[in-house]
C-alpha cells in the first residue's frame, strides 16, 4: 500500500508539471476561441487580455478553473470559449473557483497522503485504504489520482471516509457494457445523447473490483441535459423566471416646461416631461410616439429626441410631415415596479422657422406607447404651446484638431482633441459633452480638459461617455478653444480606440446673448472606419501599444520641490502584465537632458553616496505606499554628456518583484533631497529630470525565458519625466484689504480688526502653529502708531479665524500689559497647501472704556521673524518673509506707505474705536413735492424719510411726527409704513392731537 501511494504521488508529479504548461500555454496556442460581445450564461468565457478561463453561472458570476485539469473534468477543448472585452468581464461578479467534476478524479495534495474521491459541491470522502481504492477503480487507480495546488484545497470540503468499497454520490461506473451515474442511492443509466449533452467522458467511468452498483435502485435515464450535472458551478444550471407585466401609467410631469418664445435654431430644448409609473411588475417600453399637434409647420423642428435627465435615450427622429408623429422605436426603457422615471421631450429647430407659429407637442392615446405592460393615462398628454421666433441664435462649430499618438496599456493618455468655435452672434457656455468611444469601458479615469486643465470626469454608458460640466466652460463671441479627451487606457494590443461626438444634440451649450441652447455644427461626428491608419477624418482614432510588459509615463507633471524635502515624487507610471510576469532590473537615469542644470553632488562626484544631493532612491506602490523595490544609490558617470555639471546618475534597481496575468501595478520613484546647509550645491531653480532607461529592463515569463525589448516590453523607446525645480520652502505674510479700517464703538464684540494674508510657496505645503500680533494704540484717530495706550485696557481678548471658512483657528487670548503690547496664539495647526494663500482673520471683543479723544485707533501688526512659528512638508523650519525680505522690526507686514518701516505714516489698516455711534435724519431724495390732495382721499404718501447710522446699529423705538400747516379736521389719521428689525414690512396708525401723533413700540 505504501509504495503504491508513493508512486502515484510520483506520477501525478509529473503530470502536474506538464498539465500546468499546457494550460499556460493552452489558450493561446491551443485554443481557437469565438469572440462575443455579450457573453451568454453557461459558457465558458475570457477576457481579451487575460488567458484565465471562466464559467458564466446562470446566477450571473463567474467561476475562475483554477487550472487546466480542472476545466478538463468539465469540457474537451477551447472551441466553445468566448472572448469578451476587459470592461464587460469586470462587469460580471467573481464568485470563486471551479472544483472536480464528482466522480471524474480522485484527488490529492503533496502535503498530505491522503487519496480522495470527489462528490457534488467539491465534497471530499477520504479512501481510506489501497484495497478500497482497488475495490472503487480496480488496479489502475493510482493512474486516476490528480494533484490540487494546496492554495485550492480550501475550495473544497471533506465529508466521511470511505472505509470499504461502495458507491457514492457522483461516482460514474461501466458495468456490464453500460455507462452509469450514481445518483444518491440511484444508478442511472447514460446513454449517448446524455454523454454529449452533459460533457460526459468515457475516462471518468472506472470499473470497479466488483459490482456496486448492485445494491442501487434504477433511476431515470440521463439522456439529456441535466444541469445537476453539467453545472461547473454546481448551481443546478439554467432556471429562467418569465417577469409579469403590471400597468403602466402615463402623466404630464409637473417639471414640464412653460409657455415660451424659442429662438431660430436654438438646440435642445425642453418641449414636455412625461411620467412613466410602472405597477404590479416591472414594465419594459419599446417605442414611443409623439405627436406634434397644431397648426405649426413640421419643418420647424430639425430633429426630436427622448432623454432621461441629461442622458439621451435615442437618436434623432424627424417630424412626419403627413402623419406628424415621431416614432421612436427599438427602445429598450425599462421601469421597476412601483417606480416613476420622467421622460423629456428634446427638440433642435431648424434654421429659418416660421416666426410666430406655435409647437405642441403630445402622446396622443394609449397606443403611443408599446409596452409589455398595460398603459393607461388620461390621454392626450399635452406640453404647454410654444411660440416660434425669428431671432437667430448663436452657433458653435467643432472641429478634429492634430494628431494623437498611440497610447499605451495603462498609460493617462490623449485620445481625441477637438476644437469649439463660437460664431459671430453671441458666445455660449458648454454644458455638457457625450462621446462616442469603441470599447468604452475597456479604458477609465475619462477627463475632459482645456489647456491641461480638467473640467470634468467622464461617466461610462455603454459605448458612451458623459460629461456634464459643474462649471460651465464659456467661449466667448467669435473665439474659440481647444479640447482634449483624456483616458487611462486599457484593453490589448492593437486594439483601435476611436472617439467622436456622434449627434449634434451630444454637445449643448447655451448661448450668452439670448440663453437658448445655440446651434451645432458637428465636423467631428463622422462614421469611424474599422481600421485606423492613423488618425481618423473628422473623429479621432489611434491604436493600443502593449506588450507581454507594458510601461506607460503618467507624472506627475512639472512642477516646484524643496530643499531637504522628503518622498519627493519624481516619475510616476504603469506596468501592466499580459501574463505572469518577473521583473528582475529597472533603471532610472537623472538628469539625461540637456534641460537639466542640477548638480548630483556636493564636490566632486566619487563613489561615495554621502555626497550625493539626492539620495534614497525607490520604487513604490502609488496606491499602497509600500516599497517594491530600493532604497538605493545612484552611481554617476562623469563622462556622459549633460548639462549638470556631474554627468549623468544611474539608479539600478535589482529587487525582483512579480506581477500577476493582467496586473496593472501603478508605481511612483521616490527620492530624498538633502538639506541646502550641508549640501551647499543644492540651489534654488536647479532642474532634475528622471527617465526609464527601457533597454536596461530585465524581465522573465513565467516559463522563465527572458523577455525582448520592444517586442515583449513595450514601449522600446525611453519614458521621460517632466521637469522638477527645485525651490526653498517660503510663507510671505502680507496686510490683508479685508477688513478695511473702520470705526467702531466701545463695548462691542466680534470685531475684525485686521486679516493677515499667509502665501505658501510652490515648494511645499507649509504648517503654521504659533502666531504672536503685536497692538499698538493711539489717541489722535488716525494711522500713527505712536502707541501712547494700553492695548489691554481696550481690547479685552482676540480669536484667530481662518478667513475662508470662518472656522476657529485658536483663542480667545487677551494681550499682555503695556503700550506696545503681544497676543500670542499657538498650539493649533493651520495648513496652507503649496502655492495657495490663505487669510487669517483676528477678531476682538472691545471694552467698555471710555475713549480719550473723538476716537482711539487701534494698529495689529506682526514684526518680527519669530512672531510667527511655520513649517514645510518635512517639519524643516521656514523664515516668515513680507515685502520680500525677512520680517523685523525695520520690515513690519502692516505697512501703508511701501517703504517698509513704522514712522509717522502709519499703519496701512488700523480700527477706530468711538464712544458711540451716531444716526442721522433727512428727508429721502424720493419724497412726493407738494401737491394738492383731494379731500377724502385715502393712503396718500406725503413724506419720506431716510435714517442713517454710522458706527454701530440702531433700533427706533419711538417716533413722532407733526403737521406743520393746516389744522387736526384736515387729517383723519397717519400712517407710517416701515421695516422691523426682523425686515418685515409693518405699518402703525395714529391719530394727530395738536397736529402730532408720537408712535410708540415700533
Amino acid at each position: 500500500m505504501t509504495h503504491s501511494l508513493t508512486f502515484g504521488k510520483k506520477a501525478l508529479i509529473v503530470l502536474t508539471t506538464i498539465s500546468m504548461v499546457v494550460w499556460t500555454l493552452g489558450v493561446a496556442a491551443f485554443a481557437v476561441p469565438s469572440t462575443a460581445s455579450a457573453a451568454a450564461m453557461g459558457s465558458v468565457v475570457k477576457s481579451a487580455s487575460l488567458s484565465a478561463l471562466y464559467y458564466y453561472g446562470y446566477d450571473g458570476q463567474r467561476y475562475t478553473f483554477p487550472n487546466l485539469k480542472t476545466y478538463e473534468t468539465w469540457f474537451s477543448g477551447f472551441s466553445g470559449v468566448m472572448t469578451i472585452s476587459d470592461s464587460e468581464l469586470a462587469a460580471i461578479p467573481l464568485a470563486g473557483n471551479v472544483v472536480y467534476r464528482p466522480g471524474s478524479r480522485f484527488v490529492k495534495i503533496q502535503s498530505d497522503p491522503k487519496t480522495y474521491a470527489v462528490t457534488p459541491s467539491g465534497a471530499l470522502r477520504w479512501i481510506e485504504t489501497e484495497a478500497v481504492a482497488v475495490g472503487l477503480a480496480g488496479s489502475a487507480w493510482n493512474t486516476m489520482i490528480d494533484d490540487v495546488p494546496e492554495v485550492f484545497f480550501v475550495d473544497y470540503t471533506v465529508g466521511s471516509s470511505l472505509m470499504t468499497a461502495a458507491a457514492y454520490n457522483g461516482m460514474m461506473v461501466s458495468s456490464g457494457g453500460n455507462k452509469y451515474v450514481v445518483s444518491g442511492t440511484a444508478k442511472r443509466m447514460v446513454t449517448a445523447a446524455g454523454m454529449s449533452a452533459n460533457g460526459l467522458q468515457a475516462r471518468f467511468f472506472v470499473t470497479p473490483g466488483s459490482d456496486l452498483l448492485a445494491s442501487l435502485s434504477a433511476g431515470t435515464d440521463l439522456s439529456a441535459a441535466d444541469g445537476s450535472l453539467n453545472d461547473p458551478a454546481q448551481q443546478g444550471g439554467a432556471s429562467v423566471s418569465t417577469p409579469v407585466a403590471g400597468g403602466l401609467s402615463v402623466s404630464l410631469a409637473s417639471t414640464t416646461p412653460a409657455a415660451a418664445t424659442i429662438a431660430d435654431g436654438a438646440s435642445q430644448v425642453r418641449f414636455m416631461d412625461f411620467n412613466l409609473m410602472a405597477n404590479g411588475g416591472d414594465a419594459s417600453v419599446t417605442s414611443v410616439t409623439v405627436a406634434m399637434a397644431g397648426l405649426g409647420v413640421t419643418g420647424n423642428i430639425a430633429s426630436l429626441y427622448l432623454f432621461d435627465g441629461n442622458t439621451r435615450l435615442t437618436n434623432a427622429r424627424t417630424v412626419n410631415s403627413t402623419t406628424r408623429n415621431a416614432t421612436f422605436g427599438g427602445m429598450t426603457l425599462s421601469v421597476k415596479s412601483g417606480e416613476t422615471r420622467k421622460i423629456t421631450v428634446v427638440g433642435d429647430m431648424t434654421n429659418g422657422v416660421t416666426g410666430g407659429d406655435t409647437i405642441q407637442f403630445q402622446l396622443a392615446g394609449v397606443s403611443s406607447i408599446a409596452s409589455n405592460a398595460t398603459v393607461s393615462g388620461s390621454f392626450p398628454v399635452s406640453s404647454n404651446t410654444m411660440t416660434t421666433s425669428a431671432t437667430d441664435v448663436g452657433l458653435v462649430t467643432v472641429d478634429d484638431t492634430g494628431a494623437l499618438s498611440n497610447p499605451s496599456v495603462g498609460e493617462m493618455a490623449k485620445i481625441a482633441n477637438f476644437r469649439l468655435t463660437a460664431n459671430s452672434t453671441e458666445g455660449f457656455k458648454l454644458n455638457r459633452l457625450r462621446f462616442e468611444v469603441d470599447r468604452a469601458s475597456d479604458h477609465k479615469n475619462y477627463e475632459l480638459r482645456q489647456n491641461n486643465v480638467k473640467l470634468g470626469d467622464g461617466v461610462v454608458s455603454g459605448s458612451y461617455v458623459d460629461f456634464n460640466l459643474a462649471t460651465p466652460f464659456e467661449v466667448a463671441q467669435g473665439n474659440n478653444r481647444e479640447f482634449d479627451l483624456w483616458a487611462k487606457v486599457g484593453g490589448e494590443n492593437a486594439d483601435i480606440v476611436k472617439v467622436r461626438i456622434e449627434e449634434t444634440t451630444d454637445l449643448y451649450a447655451v448661448g450668452l446673448k439670448y440663453g437658448f441652447g445655440i446651434r451645432v455644427t458637428n465636423n467631428f461626428g463622422a462614421a469611424m472606419a474599422t481600421t485606423c491608419t492613423g488618425d481618423g477624418t473628422n473623429y479621432d482614432c489611434t491604436t493600443v501599444q502593449a506588450g507581454q510588459l507594458t510601461f506607460a509615463f503618467n507624472g506627475p507633471t512639472t512642477g516646484d520641490i524643496a530643499e531637504n524635502q522628503t518622498g519627493v515624487v519624481v516619475w510616476e507610471g504603469t506596468m501592466t502584465a499580459e501574463n505572469l510576469v518577473e521583473i528582475r532590473a529597472l533603471e532610472f537615469d537623472v538628469n539625461p537632458t540637456s534641460a537639466t542644470t542640477s548638480d548630483l553632488c556636493t564636490g566632486a562626484c566619487g563613489t561615495v553616496s554621502s555626497t550625493h544631493n539626492y539620495q534614497n532612491w525607490r520604487l513604490v506602490d502609488k496606491a499602497t505606499g509600500s516599497t517594491i523595490s530600493g532604497p538605493y544609490d545612484m552611481t554617476i558617470d562623469t563622462t556622459e554628456a549633460s548639462a549638470a555639471t556631474n554627468g549623468i546618475g544611474h539608479i539600478a534597481m535589482t529587487d525582483d518583484f512579480t506581477l500577476t496575468a493582467g496586473q496593472s501595478l501603478e508605481v511612483q520613484v521616490l527620492m530624498d533631497v538633502q538639506d541646502d546647509a550641508t549640501f551647499t550645491e543644492i540651489t534654488a531653480g536647479d532642474v532634475v529630470i528622471v527617465r526609464l532607461d527601457s533597454d536596461q529592463t530585465s524581465a522573465r515569463d513565467a516559463n522563465n525565458d527572458t523577455m525582448t525589448v520592444g517586442t515583449d516590453i513595450i514601449p522600446s523607446s525611453d519614458l521621460t519625466g517632466n521637469s522638477m525645480t527645485i525651490r526653498t520652502a517660503s510663507l510671505s505674510v502680507s496686510i490683508a484689504s479685508n477688513p478695511a479700517s473702520a470705526t467702531y464703538v466701545r463695548g462691542i464684540s466680534n470685531v475684525d480688526i485686521a486679516g493677515f494674508a499667509f502665501a505658501a510657496g510652490t515648494a511645499s505645503d507649509v504648517t503654521v502653529s504659533a502666531v504672536t500680533i503685536k497692538g499698538a494704540m493711539d489717541a489722535d484717530g488716525g494711522p500713527s502708531v505712536a502707541g501712547d495706550l494700553t492695548v489691554q485696557n481696550s481690547v479685552s481678548s482676540c480669536s484667530i479665524h481662518d478667513g475662508s471658512t470662518g472656522a476657529l483657528i485658536d483663542g480667545p487670548e487677551s494681550f499682555g500689559t503695556g503700550t506696545a503690547a503681544d497676543i500670542t496664539f499657538s498650539g493649533f495647526t493651520w495648513e496652507i497647501p503649496a502655492a495657495s494663500t490663505y487669510r487669517m482673520v483676528v477678531r476682538c471683543n472691545l471694552a467698555n472704556l471710555a475713549v480719550t479723544g473723538a476716537s482711539d485707533s487701534l494698529y495689529p501688526d506682526i514684526n518680527e521673524d519669530d512672531d510667527i512659528t511655520s513649517v514645510d512638508g518635512d517639519g524643516n523650519s521656514i523664515v516668515e518673509t513680507t515685502f520680500g525680505a525677512t520680517i523685523s522690526a525695520t520690515n513690519v507686514v502692516n505697512e501703508n506707505d511701501g517703504d517698509t518701516s513704522v514712522d509717522a505714516a502709519g499703519a496701512s489698516i488700523f480700527q477706530l474705536i468711538a464712544d458711540a455711534g451716531t444716526i442721522t435724519t433727512a428727508v429721502d431724495g424720493d419724497s412726493p413735492n407738494s401737491t394738492i390732495v383731494l379731500s377724502n382721499s385715502t393712503g396718500v404718501t406725503v413724506s419720506k424719510f431716510k435714517f442713517t447710522s454710522s458706527n454701530e446699529a440702531f433700533t427706533v423705538d419711538r417716533l413722532a411726527v407733526s403737521n406743520t400747516s393746516g389744522s387736526d379736521v384736515a387729517v383723519s389719521s397717519v400712517e407710517l409704513h416701515y421695516k422691523n428689525q426682523a425686515g418685515e414690512d409693518k405699518v402703525a396708525t395714529g391719530f394727530l392731537t395738536s397736529n402730532v401723533y408720537t408712535f410708540e413700540g415700533l
